[in-house]
């Protein structure tokens, strides 16, 4: 039953081996054909007309191999590189709407293979195409963006074509004198650097600015620079341009019968290489020079094709067409972003479930342990708060505790001297009696001494039990005051005037004005307040 199954192996084995090789046998085939396609590109100025023919072939067979080798780099880069002529070639030709299409695909490609700094052709042309539907505000945008990546990037020759883009930019908009300033940095820069195209194609819009002031004396150099640029480079595009401006330096000058067979010939030119948007304005300068030939069949008929091309590239409906594209563009370019984008972002969704299952745990760990910390700081400051009012308890008790010996000195003094003087007059009272009424008048006066004392010690009996509160509030606020300078406090705080307080310290009615002076200073009252208001509101 399985005798033939060898057999059968190997020629699928053999099948799968010639399908392999073909494959690989054909992607083979298609680069060797693309390179031919695109062979000496970057110098396609030399043969327009030869590049204006494989250009779209090679743009149509690098989509071909792409879409069988989707991933491939390097043939995505070769695309961005087609794509820069194959535009141009679409501008030339008016075909505005899918060389729209063809830019915008070039610049969402460049974004995606991270080539930046070829971003800026790409917005340098994206400028000039603006600029040509007379959208001038999107067209300096794009410039702009151009000259920003190319500084960015250290492009001294991407910096000389944007410095011209800017020029003719300014150059459309009737700004001619800032126009020639870009120009001739452009200028400047193409020599520091020996760039020979820079330096026609600088040469030559400088030319353009001084033959529409009418200046041909100033501006002939820069057109014979430009000419010897360009004829140096073989740029047959370019030399189209030095054509046509003999024509219009010939018909300005008077002489239109001289400038006729240069028009002709840059008319041609531009046929040949299906640039449109220079023909229409070939035809307007031969149909002027006809004109003034008197030769208005000639003339009516070069306008009539002026004014055709020019109608196509004015059409309303078609600019609007155009914003259409770019719209739908933006969204397909976005749509693609976004597959691209969601099959990473599943990728990093998958990744972060794991991170997330690997580190719930530890950010758990560290919250709780966040929390622990901050409760043991919260714990350790509230006890250190607790010992430190602790401590400064102590020290007001201590104070407290020593006014308080203080007072009770005071009154063991006061209660010695009044013993004493009720002794001495007991005693003179009794000799009074024995000997007469002579030391009447001295008993009186020690006995109204004594109604004196017992007042006084009965206000300072009242000191301790009246003022604790009030002295310990005092000393909080105001530590910097004596004893004898709270003792006064406490007296004016019980509403002893100042004579009282003197009799009580027995002192002078001037020491104690000092020192109340002095403690209004040491507290830091307002003029406006009494010293009494003040202590009595503590």
């Amino acid at each position: 039953m399985f005798t033939n199954a060898p057999k059968t192996i190997c020629i699928f084995f053999l099948f799968f081996a010639f399908t392999v090789n073909g494959q690989t046998s054909s992607f083979a085939k298609d680069s060797l054909k693309l390179e031919s396609l695109i062979d000496g590109m970057d110098t396609f100025y030399k043969d327009p007309f030869h590049y204006r023919n494989t250009i779209p072939k090679a743009y149509q067979l690098v989509n071909k191999m792409l879409q069988k080798h989707p991933e491939n780099i390097e043939l995505k880069r070769k695309r961005t590189h087609i794509s820069d002529l194959y535009f141009t070639f679409k501008r030339q030709e008016l075909n505005f709407e899918e060389g729209l299409k063809i830019l915008l695909e070039n610049i969402q490609e460049r974004k995606e293979l991270k080539d930046s700094c070829e971003l800026s052709k790409s917005y340098r042309d994206l400028g000039v195409f603006w600029r040509i539907q007379k959208n001038y505000k999107k067209s300096l945008e794009f410039i702009d963006e151009s000259y920003k990546i190319a500084k960015e990037c250290k492009d001294e020759k991407s910096l000389v074509r944007t410095l011209a883009s800017y020029g003719i930019y300014y150059h459309v908009l009737g700004e001619y004198d800032k126009a020639k300033d870009y120009f001739l940095q452009a200028l400047q820069l193409s020599k520091k650097i020996n760039y020979t195209g820079g330096i026609a194609n600088s040469s030559w819009s400088i030319y353009r600015i001084y033959s529409l002031k009418k200046d041909y004396k100033n501006g002939l150099p820069y057109l014979k620079k430009a000419e010897e640029g360009f004829k140096k480079t073989q740029n047959i595009s370019s030399l189209e341009k030095i054509t046509a401006a003999y024509g219009s330096y010939y018909r300005k000058s008077g002489k239109p019968q001289k400038a006729i067979p240069y028009f002709k010939q840059a008319i041609d030119y531009n046929l040949k290489l299906k640039d449109s948007s220079r023909l229409m304005y070939r035809y307007l300068g031969i149909s002027n020079a006809y004109v003034q030939l008197k030769d208005y069949k000639n003339a009516y008929y070069n306008y009539l094709n002026y004014k055709g091309l020019q109608k196509k590239i004015d059409n309303k409906k078609h600019y609007r067409k155009l914003v259409e594209i770019e719209t739908r563009m933006a969204y397909k370019n976005q749509k693609a972003l976004d597959s691209i984008h969601f099959a990473q972002q599943k990728t990093l969704d998958e990744q972060k479930i794991k991170q997330k299952a690997n580190s719930r745990f530890w950010w758990v760990v560290a919250s709780l342990s966040f929390i622990v910390l901050l409760i043991g700081i919260a714990y350790w400051v509230n006890r250190q708060r607790i010992r430190e009012q602790a401590y400064q308890n102590i020290l007001l008790n201590k104070k407290v505790a020593t006014k308080t010996e203080e007072i009770q000195e005071l009154l063991n003094e006061t209660m010695k001297h009044i013993r004493s003087k009720e002794k001495i007059a007991s005693n003179l009272q009794k000799i009074s009696r024995e000997e007469g009424g002579n030391l009447q008048s001295v008993i009186a006066d020690l006995k109204a001494s004594k109604a004196d004392d017992t007042k006084l010690l009965l206000i300072k009996e009242n000191i301790e039990k009246i003022n604790f509160e009030f002295l310990k509030s005092l000393k909080a606020k105001h530590p910097n005051l004596t004893k004898t300078e709270i003792e006064v406090c406490s007296f004016i705080k019980m509403g002893l005037s100042r004579k009282e307080i003197a009799e009580v310290r027995g002192t002078s009615d001037f020491a104690v004005k000092t020192m109340r002076n002095r403690i209004r200073k040491k507290i830091g009252i307002d003029s406006s307040i009494t010293l009494n208001n003040y202590l009595n509101s503590l």
